[in-house]
């Protein structure tokens, strides 16, 4: 259903001289929490994230982690610095949405979005 928006998000951040990948599988077909955070400046204060129909992620080069699945079998969100910036990649919209069975408040999914878009 996503192969085309992957695609393009895909060349964008190849583009950009990133080297993070959403692969082509859906995971987690149900509302999920994950607690599995790894300590970052993006993620300070947040402890969980709601998310559900994840692609995972790829990550190659300076690419690292930030949240990974909650059975902690694939990564969901991870960033990498490239030139003067920063990409984020998730392997899920929902994640970011205040449209996710109340994970924007109820867990830390908005407080990751402010860490991301302050």
């Amino acid at each position: 259903g996503f192969d085309d928006a992957d695609a393009a998000l895909n060349g964008m951040v190849g583009d950009l001289g990133g080297s993070i990948t959403i692969n082509d599988d859906s995971n987690d077909p149900v509302e999920t929490v994950t607690n599995n955070i790894d300590s970052s400046p993006l993620t300070s204060g947040v402890s969980s994230i709601g998310y559900n129909w994840a692609s995972s992620l790829s990550l190659s080069g300076s690419a690292q982690q930030l949240v990974a699945s909650a059975d902690d079998s694939y990564s969901l969100i991870a960033e990498q610095s490239v030139g003067g910036g920063r990409i984020v990649v998730s392997g899920d919209s929902n994640a970011f949405s205040d449209n996710n069975f109340g994970s924007y408040g109820d867990a830390d999914n908005g407080q990751l979005v402010a860490n991301v878009c302050p």
